[in-house]
Protein backbone atom coordinates (compact mmCIF):
# COMPACT_ATOMS: atom_id res chain seq x y z
CA UNK A 1 0.00 0.00 0.00
CA UNK A 2 2.81 2.43 0.90
CA UNK A 3 4.63 1.72 -2.37
CA UNK A 4 1.45 2.31 -4.38
CA UNK A 5 0.88 5.64 -2.59
CA UNK A 6 4.42 6.79 -3.37
CA UNK A 7 3.91 5.73 -6.99
CA UNK A 8 0.73 7.80 -7.26
CA UNK A 9 2.46 10.82 -5.70
CA UNK A 10 5.18 10.56 -8.32
CA UNK A 11 2.62 10.13 -11.09
CA UNK A 12 0.81 13.32 -10.08
CA UNK A 13 3.70 15.58 -9.05
CA UNK A 14 6.80 13.88 -10.55
CA UNK A 15 8.41 13.72 -7.10
CA UNK A 16 10.05 10.61 -5.66
CA UNK A 17 9.73 10.35 -1.87
CA UNK A 18 11.53 7.80 0.32
CA UNK A 19 9.56 5.08 2.12
CA UNK A 20 10.27 6.73 5.47
CA UNK A 21 7.97 9.60 4.43
CA UNK A 22 4.91 7.43 5.03
CA UNK A 23 5.91 6.75 8.64
CA UNK A 24 7.22 10.19 9.57
CA UNK A 25 4.43 12.11 7.82
CA UNK A 26 1.32 9.88 8.13
CA UNK A 27 -1.21 12.63 7.28
CA UNK A 28 -2.07 14.20 3.92
CA UNK A 29 -0.93 17.61 5.22
CA UNK A 30 2.40 16.18 6.30
CA UNK A 31 3.01 14.54 2.94
CA UNK A 32 1.92 17.66 1.10
CA UNK A 33 4.66 19.62 2.84
CA UNK A 34 7.24 17.25 1.31
CA UNK A 35 6.01 17.49 -2.26
CA UNK A 36 8.10 20.01 -4.21
CA UNK A 37 8.88 20.65 -7.84
CA UNK A 38 11.38 17.88 -8.49
CA UNK A 39 11.13 15.59 -11.51
CA UNK A 40 12.19 11.99 -12.00
CA UNK A 41 11.23 10.05 -15.07
CA UNK A 42 12.14 6.76 -16.68
CA UNK A 43 12.57 7.25 -20.42
CA UNK A 44 12.58 4.65 -23.23
CA UNK A 45 16.01 3.55 -24.46
CA UNK A 46 17.26 3.26 -28.00
CA UNK A 47 15.73 0.30 -29.83
CA UNK A 48 18.91 -1.82 -29.73
CA UNK A 49 19.65 -1.32 -26.02
CA UNK A 50 18.58 -3.95 -23.46
CA UNK A 51 20.74 -3.83 -20.32
CA UNK A 52 20.23 -6.17 -17.37
CA UNK A 53 19.29 -4.86 -13.96
CA UNK A 54 21.56 -5.52 -10.98
CA UNK A 55 19.14 -8.17 -9.71
CA UNK A 56 19.06 -9.91 -13.10
CA UNK A 57 22.85 -10.03 -13.20
CA UNK A 58 22.87 -11.68 -9.78
CA UNK A 59 20.39 -14.38 -10.82
CA UNK A 60 22.33 -14.99 -14.03
CA UNK A 61 25.51 -15.44 -11.98
CA UNK A 62 23.76 -17.83 -9.57
CA UNK A 63 22.42 -19.81 -12.52
CA UNK A 64 25.95 -20.18 -13.88
CA UNK A 65 27.20 -21.14 -10.42
CA UNK A 66 24.53 -23.82 -9.86
CA UNK A 67 22.86 -24.68 -13.19
CA UNK A 68 19.47 -26.34 -13.06
CA UNK A 69 18.54 -25.36 -9.50
CA UNK A 70 14.77 -24.63 -9.38
CA UNK A 71 14.98 -22.28 -6.38
CA UNK A 72 14.33 -19.31 -8.67
CA UNK A 73 11.40 -20.81 -10.58
CA UNK A 74 8.02 -19.12 -10.11
CA UNK A 75 5.10 -21.46 -10.91
CA UNK A 76 1.54 -20.32 -11.66
CA UNK A 77 -0.75 -23.36 -11.70
CA UNK A 78 -4.49 -23.28 -12.24
CA UNK A 79 -7.36 -25.70 -12.74
CA UNK A 80 -9.70 -24.40 -15.47
CA UNK A 81 -13.34 -25.45 -15.14
CA UNK A 82 -15.76 -24.64 -17.94
CA UNK A 83 -15.93 -24.43 -21.70
CA UNK A 84 -12.37 -23.33 -22.50
CA UNK A 85 -11.69 -21.55 -25.80
CA UNK A 86 -8.19 -22.85 -26.47
CA UNK A 87 -7.49 -20.50 -29.37
CA UNK A 88 -8.57 -17.49 -27.28
CA UNK A 89 -6.17 -18.67 -24.57
CA UNK A 90 -3.41 -18.85 -27.20
CA UNK A 91 -4.22 -15.28 -28.28
CA UNK A 92 -4.17 -14.15 -24.65
CA UNK A 93 -0.67 -15.52 -24.05
CA UNK A 94 0.52 -14.05 -27.35
CA UNK A 95 -0.83 -10.66 -26.27
CA UNK A 96 0.83 -10.66 -22.85
CA UNK A 97 4.21 -11.75 -24.20
CA UNK A 98 4.04 -9.18 -27.01
CA UNK A 99 3.41 -6.43 -24.44
CA UNK A 100 6.31 -7.34 -22.13
CA UNK A 101 9.78 -7.61 -23.63
CA UNK A 102 11.17 -9.24 -20.49
CA UNK A 103 9.19 -12.41 -21.33
CA UNK A 104 10.82 -12.45 -24.77
CA UNK A 105 14.35 -11.98 -23.49
CA UNK A 106 17.28 -14.37 -23.44
CA UNK A 107 20.58 -13.81 -21.67
CA UNK A 108 23.72 -14.76 -23.53
CA UNK A 109 27.34 -14.50 -22.46
CA UNK A 110 29.84 -12.30 -24.28
CA UNK A 111 33.40 -12.53 -22.95
CA UNK A 112 32.14 -13.55 -19.53
CA UNK A 113 29.61 -10.70 -19.36
CA UNK A 114 25.82 -11.30 -19.55
CA UNK A 115 24.05 -9.57 -22.42
CA UNK A 116 20.32 -9.51 -23.07
CA UNK A 117 18.68 -10.33 -26.38
CA UNK A 118 15.06 -9.35 -26.97
CA UNK A 119 13.27 -11.59 -29.47
CA UNK A 120 10.43 -10.20 -31.60
CA UNK A 121 6.83 -11.06 -30.70
CA UNK A 122 5.82 -14.53 -31.88
CA UNK A 123 3.24 -17.21 -31.22
CA UNK A 124 3.79 -18.59 -27.71
CA UNK A 125 4.51 -22.30 -27.62
CA UNK A 126 1.91 -24.05 -25.45
CA UNK A 127 2.77 -27.66 -24.67
CA UNK A 128 -0.47 -29.67 -24.76
CA UNK A 129 -1.50 -33.16 -23.69
CA UNK A 130 -4.78 -35.01 -23.32
CA UNK A 131 -5.07 -36.94 -20.05
CA UNK A 132 -8.83 -37.40 -20.21
CA UNK A 133 -8.60 -41.03 -21.31
CA UNK A 134 -6.81 -42.16 -18.16
CA UNK A 135 -8.69 -43.66 -15.18
CA UNK A 136 -9.27 -41.03 -12.42
CA UNK A 137 -6.57 -42.28 -10.04
CA UNK A 138 -4.03 -42.70 -12.80
CA UNK A 139 -4.95 -39.27 -14.22
CA UNK A 140 -4.39 -37.61 -10.84
CA UNK A 141 -1.00 -39.29 -10.48
CA UNK A 142 0.03 -38.30 -13.98
CA UNK A 143 -1.03 -34.70 -13.32
CA UNK A 144 1.07 -34.58 -10.15
CA UNK A 145 4.09 -36.04 -11.91
CA UNK A 146 3.83 -33.69 -14.89
CA UNK A 147 3.34 -30.64 -12.68
CA UNK A 148 6.32 -31.47 -10.49
CA UNK A 149 8.47 -32.11 -13.57
CA UNK A 150 7.54 -28.78 -15.13
CA UNK A 151 8.10 -26.59 -12.08
CA UNK A 152 11.52 -28.17 -11.44
CA UNK A 153 12.75 -28.46 -15.05
CA UNK A 154 15.75 -26.22 -15.60
CA UNK A 155 15.71 -23.07 -17.73
CA UNK A 156 18.46 -22.47 -20.26
CA UNK A 157 18.64 -18.68 -19.95
CA UNK A 158 20.55 -18.33 -23.21
CA UNK A 159 18.01 -20.20 -25.33
CA UNK A 160 14.69 -20.63 -23.50
CA UNK A 161 11.93 -18.05 -23.12
CA UNK A 162 11.53 -16.81 -19.55
CA UNK A 163 8.04 -18.33 -19.40
CA UNK A 164 6.87 -21.78 -20.45
CA UNK A 165 3.22 -22.82 -20.74
CA UNK A 166 1.57 -26.24 -20.41
CA UNK A 167 -2.11 -27.00 -21.01
CA UNK A 168 -3.38 -30.47 -20.15
CA UNK A 169 -6.92 -31.58 -20.92
CA UNK A 170 -8.52 -33.52 -18.04
CA UNK A 171 -12.08 -33.71 -19.40
CA UNK A 172 -14.44 -31.80 -21.68
CA UNK A 173 -14.97 -29.19 -18.97
CA UNK A 174 -11.67 -29.30 -17.11
CA UNK A 175 -8.07 -28.41 -17.95
CA UNK A 176 -4.84 -27.91 -16.02
CA UNK A 177 -2.78 -24.82 -16.90
CA UNK A 178 0.80 -24.87 -15.60
CA UNK A 179 2.90 -21.79 -16.33
CA UNK A 180 6.46 -21.55 -15.02
CA UNK A 181 8.49 -18.33 -15.02
CA UNK A 182 12.10 -17.73 -14.18
CA UNK A 183 12.41 -15.22 -11.33
CA UNK A 184 14.82 -13.21 -13.49
CA UNK A 185 11.75 -11.96 -15.39
CA UNK A 186 9.11 -11.63 -12.69
CA UNK A 187 8.28 -10.93 -9.04
CA UNK A 188 5.23 -11.08 -6.76
CA UNK A 189 3.53 -7.96 -8.11
CA UNK A 190 4.30 -9.04 -11.67
CA UNK A 191 2.39 -12.27 -11.13
CA UNK A 192 -0.71 -10.26 -10.20
CA UNK A 193 -0.23 -8.11 -13.31
CA UNK A 194 0.21 -11.24 -15.44
CA UNK A 195 -3.03 -12.77 -14.18
CA UNK A 196 -5.00 -9.55 -14.74
CA UNK A 197 -3.65 -9.14 -18.27
CA UNK A 198 -4.17 -12.78 -19.24
CA UNK A 199 -7.76 -12.57 -18.00
CA UNK A 200 -8.46 -9.35 -19.91
CA UNK A 201 -6.79 -10.60 -23.10
CA UNK A 202 -8.74 -13.90 -23.00
CA UNK A 203 -12.04 -12.12 -22.36
CA UNK A 204 -11.39 -9.63 -25.15
CA UNK A 205 -10.63 -12.49 -27.56
CA UNK A 206 -13.78 -14.42 -26.66
CA UNK A 207 -15.95 -11.29 -26.88
CA UNK A 208 -14.23 -10.07 -30.06
CA UNK A 209 -13.63 -6.60 -28.61
CA UNK A 210 -10.57 -4.33 -28.19
CA UNK A 211 -8.21 -4.80 -25.27
CA UNK A 212 -8.70 -2.69 -22.16
CA UNK A 213 -5.12 -2.66 -20.92
CA UNK A 214 -3.01 0.36 -19.96
CA UNK A 215 -0.25 1.55 -22.26
CA UNK A 216 3.31 0.64 -21.32
CA UNK A 217 5.47 3.77 -21.75
CA UNK A 218 8.68 1.84 -20.98
CA UNK A 219 9.97 -1.72 -20.80
CA UNK A 220 11.93 -3.46 -18.03
CA UNK A 221 15.28 -2.81 -19.74
CA UNK A 222 14.48 0.93 -19.60
CA UNK A 223 14.12 0.60 -15.83
CA UNK A 224 17.43 -1.31 -15.68
CA UNK A 225 19.23 1.51 -17.48
CA UNK A 226 17.58 4.13 -15.26
CA UNK A 227 18.56 2.19 -12.14
CA UNK A 228 22.23 2.02 -13.17
CA UNK A 229 22.32 5.79 -13.73
CA UNK A 230 20.64 6.72 -10.43
CA UNK A 231 22.66 4.98 -7.72
CA UNK A 232 23.30 7.46 -4.95
CA UNK A 233 26.94 7.62 -3.84
CA UNK A 234 25.72 8.99 -0.52
CA UNK A 235 23.50 5.94 -0.01
CA UNK A 236 26.32 3.59 -1.02
CA UNK A 237 28.54 5.22 1.60
CA UNK A 238 25.79 4.72 4.17
CA UNK A 239 25.79 0.97 3.52
CA UNK A 240 29.59 0.80 3.46
CA UNK A 241 29.68 2.35 6.94
CA UNK A 242 26.79 0.19 8.18
CA UNK A 243 28.29 -3.10 7.02
CA UNK A 244 32.02 -2.41 7.04
CA UNK A 245 32.85 -4.07 10.37
CA UNK A 246 33.04 -7.90 10.37
CA UNK A 247 29.59 -9.28 9.63
CA UNK A 248 28.13 -11.89 11.99
CA UNK A 249 27.63 -15.45 10.81
CA UNK A 250 24.43 -16.77 12.36
CA UNK A 251 24.85 -20.51 12.87
CA UNK A 252 21.40 -21.99 13.36
CA UNK A 253 22.59 -25.61 13.15
CA UNK A 254 25.82 -25.70 15.10
CA UNK A 255 25.70 -29.47 15.58
CA UNK A 256 25.38 -30.12 11.88
CA UNK A 257 28.06 -30.05 9.22
CA UNK A 258 27.59 -27.24 6.71
CA UNK A 259 28.11 -28.43 3.12
CA UNK A 260 31.09 -27.01 1.26
CA UNK A 261 28.76 -25.37 -1.25
CA UNK A 262 25.23 -24.09 -0.69
CA UNK A 263 22.93 -26.88 -1.81
CA UNK A 264 19.58 -25.02 -2.10
CA UNK A 265 17.93 -28.11 -0.56
CA UNK A 266 15.15 -27.13 1.82
CA UNK A 267 11.70 -27.74 3.17
CA UNK A 268 8.64 -25.78 4.29
CA UNK A 269 6.47 -25.65 7.37
CA UNK A 270 3.61 -23.46 8.58
CA UNK A 271 3.26 -22.14 12.13
CA UNK A 272 -0.10 -20.91 13.44
CA UNK A 273 0.32 -18.25 16.12
CA UNK A 274 -2.16 -18.50 18.98
CA UNK A 275 -4.89 -15.88 18.82
CA UNK A 276 -4.07 -14.19 22.19
CA UNK A 277 -0.37 -13.90 21.25
CA UNK A 278 -1.28 -12.63 17.78
CA UNK A 279 -3.68 -10.03 19.19
CA UNK A 280 -1.10 -8.84 21.71
CA UNK A 281 1.57 -8.54 19.01
CA UNK A 282 -0.68 -6.47 16.77
CA UNK A 283 -1.68 -4.24 19.69
CA UNK A 284 1.96 -3.69 20.55
CA UNK A 285 2.71 -2.74 16.95
CA UNK A 286 -0.03 -0.10 17.01
CA UNK A 287 1.08 1.25 20.40
CA UNK A 288 4.71 1.66 19.30
CA UNK A 289 3.85 3.19 15.87
CA UNK A 290 5.22 0.04 14.29
CA UNK A 291 4.01 -2.52 11.77
CA UNK A 292 3.38 -6.28 12.05
CA UNK A 293 6.58 -6.77 10.04
CA UNK A 294 8.58 -4.83 12.62
CA UNK A 295 7.17 -7.10 15.34
CA UNK A 296 8.21 -10.14 13.26
CA UNK A 297 11.77 -8.80 12.88
CA UNK A 298 11.99 -7.99 16.59
CA UNK A 299 10.74 -11.46 17.54
CA UNK A 300 13.27 -13.11 15.25
CA UNK A 301 16.12 -10.94 16.57
CA UNK A 302 15.22 -11.80 20.17
CA UNK A 303 14.91 -15.50 19.29
CA UNK A 304 18.26 -15.59 17.50
CA UNK A 305 19.88 -13.94 20.51
CA UNK A 306 18.32 -16.49 22.86
CA UNK A 307 19.18 -19.52 20.71
CA UNK A 308 22.70 -18.58 19.59
CA UNK A 309 23.81 -15.87 22.02
CA UNK A 310 24.61 -13.55 19.09
CA UNK A 311 24.18 -9.85 19.89
CA UNK A 312 24.92 -8.65 16.35
CA UNK A 313 22.48 -9.98 13.77
CA UNK A 314 21.89 -9.19 10.10
CA UNK A 315 18.69 -10.09 8.30
CA UNK A 316 17.69 -9.51 4.71
CA UNK A 317 14.36 -7.99 3.77
CA UNK A 318 12.83 -7.65 0.30
CA UNK A 319 11.54 -4.32 -0.96
CA UNK A 320 10.20 -3.22 -4.30
CA UNK A 321 11.79 -0.81 -6.76
CA UNK A 322 8.41 -0.41 -8.45
CA UNK A 323 8.09 3.18 -7.17
CA UNK A 324 7.70 4.93 -10.52
CA UNK A 325 4.41 5.30 -12.33
CA UNK A 326 6.04 4.08 -15.56
CA UNK A 327 6.62 0.67 -13.97
CA UNK A 328 3.19 0.31 -12.35
CA UNK A 329 1.83 -2.10 -15.00
CA UNK A 330 5.14 -3.66 -16.06
CA UNK A 331 6.29 -7.25 -15.66
CA UNK A 332 9.83 -7.67 -14.39
CA UNK A 333 12.13 -8.39 -11.46
CA UNK A 334 11.76 -5.22 -9.37
CA UNK A 335 12.58 -6.74 -5.97
CA UNK A 336 15.55 -5.33 -4.08
CA UNK A 337 17.05 -6.72 -0.86
CA UNK A 338 17.76 -4.50 2.12
CA UNK A 339 20.14 -5.64 4.90
CA UNK A 340 18.91 -5.02 8.44
CA UNK A 341 21.75 -4.96 10.99
CA UNK A 342 20.58 -5.01 14.61
CA UNK A 343 22.24 -4.91 18.02
CA UNK A 344 20.28 -6.93 20.58
CA UNK A 345 21.16 -8.47 23.94
CA UNK A 346 19.34 -10.20 26.82
CA UNK A 347 19.24 -7.01 28.92
CA UNK A 348 16.84 -5.38 26.47
CA UNK A 349 13.09 -5.63 26.95
CA UNK A 350 11.08 -6.70 23.94
CA UNK A 351 9.79 -3.12 23.63
CA UNK A 352 13.41 -1.95 23.48
CA UNK A 353 14.11 -4.47 20.72
CA UNK A 354 11.02 -3.36 18.80
CA UNK A 355 12.01 0.31 19.06
CA UNK A 356 15.49 -0.56 17.81
CA UNK A 357 14.01 -2.50 14.91
CA UNK A 358 11.67 0.36 14.00
CA UNK A 359 14.50 2.90 13.94
CA UNK A 360 16.73 0.53 11.94
CA UNK A 361 14.07 -0.30 9.38
CA UNK A 362 13.11 3.31 8.76
CA UNK A 363 16.74 4.33 8.43
CA UNK A 364 17.60 1.38 6.17
CA UNK A 365 14.59 1.81 3.89
CA UNK A 366 15.39 5.51 3.52
CA UNK A 367 18.63 4.39 1.83
CA UNK A 368 17.00 1.35 0.26
CA UNK A 369 17.07 2.41 -3.39
CA UNK A 370 20.64 1.13 -3.77
CA UNK A 371 20.63 -2.32 -5.41
CA UNK A 372 21.81 -4.97 -2.95
CA UNK A 373 24.19 -6.25 -5.60
CA UNK A 374 25.86 -2.82 -5.77
CA UNK A 375 26.32 -2.90 -1.99
CA UNK A 376 27.97 -6.33 -2.13
CA UNK A 377 30.14 -5.13 -5.00
CA UNK A 378 31.30 -2.14 -2.95
CA UNK A 379 31.91 -4.23 0.19
CA UNK A 380 33.81 -6.96 -1.70
CA UNK A 381 33.40 -9.50 1.12
CA UNK A 382 35.40 -12.71 1.15
CA UNK A 383 33.08 -15.15 -0.61
CA UNK A 384 32.15 -18.41 1.06
CA UNK A 385 30.41 -20.82 -1.36
CA UNK A 386 28.53 -22.39 1.56
CA UNK A 387 26.77 -19.13 2.54
CA UNK A 388 24.94 -16.24 1.01
CA UNK A 389 26.86 -12.96 1.35
CA UNK A 390 26.05 -10.41 4.11
CA UNK A 391 23.14 -12.33 5.67
CA UNK A 392 21.79 -15.87 5.95
CA UNK A 393 18.21 -15.21 7.14
CA UNK A 394 15.51 -13.53 5.05
CA UNK A 395 12.40 -12.01 6.67
CA UNK A 396 9.35 -10.80 4.79
CA UNK A 397 5.63 -10.27 5.01
CA UNK A 398 3.98 -12.64 2.55
CA UNK A 399 2.82 -10.89 -0.58
CA UNK A 400 0.87 -12.07 -3.60
CA UNK A 401 3.47 -14.34 -5.07
CA UNK A 402 0.85 -16.59 -6.61
CA UNK A 403 -1.68 -13.81 -7.17
CA UNK A 404 -5.19 -14.93 -6.23
CA UNK A 405 -6.37 -18.42 -5.33
CA UNK A 406 -9.37 -18.21 -7.65
CA UNK A 407 -10.70 -16.11 -10.49
CA UNK A 408 -12.19 -16.31 -13.95
CA UNK A 409 -11.11 -16.40 -17.58
CA UNK A 410 -14.30 -15.16 -19.15
CA UNK A 411 -16.80 -17.92 -18.38
CA UNK A 412 -14.09 -20.33 -17.20
CA UNK A 413 -13.48 -20.66 -13.46
CA UNK A 414 -9.88 -20.58 -12.23
CA UNK A 415 -8.80 -22.28 -9.01
CA UNK A 416 -5.30 -22.90 -7.76
CA UNK A 417 -3.96 -26.28 -8.84
CA UNK A 418 -2.21 -28.04 -5.98
CA UNK A 419 -1.28 -31.18 -7.88
CA UNK A 420 2.49 -30.62 -7.86
CA UNK A 421 4.86 -31.31 -5.00
CA UNK A 422 6.72 -28.42 -3.40
CA UNK A 423 10.06 -27.80 -5.04
CA UNK A 424 11.99 -28.58 -1.83
CA UNK A 425 14.40 -25.67 -2.25
CA UNK A 426 15.52 -22.69 -0.22
CA UNK A 427 17.49 -19.58 -1.17
CA UNK A 428 18.81 -18.94 2.36
CA UNK A 429 19.54 -20.83 5.58
CA UNK A 430 16.14 -19.66 6.82
CA UNK A 431 13.32 -17.63 5.29
CA UNK A 432 10.40 -16.52 7.44
CA UNK A 433 7.24 -15.13 5.86
CA UNK A 434 4.70 -13.49 8.15
CA UNK A 435 1.16 -12.63 7.16
CA UNK A 436 -1.91 -10.99 8.65
CA UNK A 437 -5.25 -12.56 7.83
CA UNK A 438 -8.55 -11.84 9.53
CA UNK A 439 -6.73 -9.70 12.13
CA UNK A 440 -4.48 -12.60 13.02
CA UNK A 441 -0.69 -12.66 12.65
Amino acid sequence: MAVRLLSRIEAEWRVSLPMISIFEHPTPRGLADLIGAGSLRIEPLAADAAPLSYAQKRLWFLDRLAPGIPAYHVPWTRRLTGNLDVEALQQAFDTVVARHEVLRSRIIERNGIPDQVIDPPARVEISRADLSGLPPDERAGELRARTTTEITRAFDLAHDPMMRVNLWRLSDQEHALVVVFHHIATDAESMSIFERELTEAYTAATENRPLRLPDLPVQYSDFAAWQADHISEEDLEYWTDKLRSPLPLIELYRRRHRPEAFSYRGSHTTIEIDEPVSAAALRLAAQRRSTPFMVLVAAMAATINRVTGDTDVVFGSPSTERTHVETEHLLGFFVNTIPLRLAVDPSMSFTDVLDTVRATLLDSFEHGSVPFEAIVERLSPVRDPSRTPVFQIMLAMAGRADATTSGRLGDVELTRLRAGARMGTTKFDLTVYGSVKDDRL
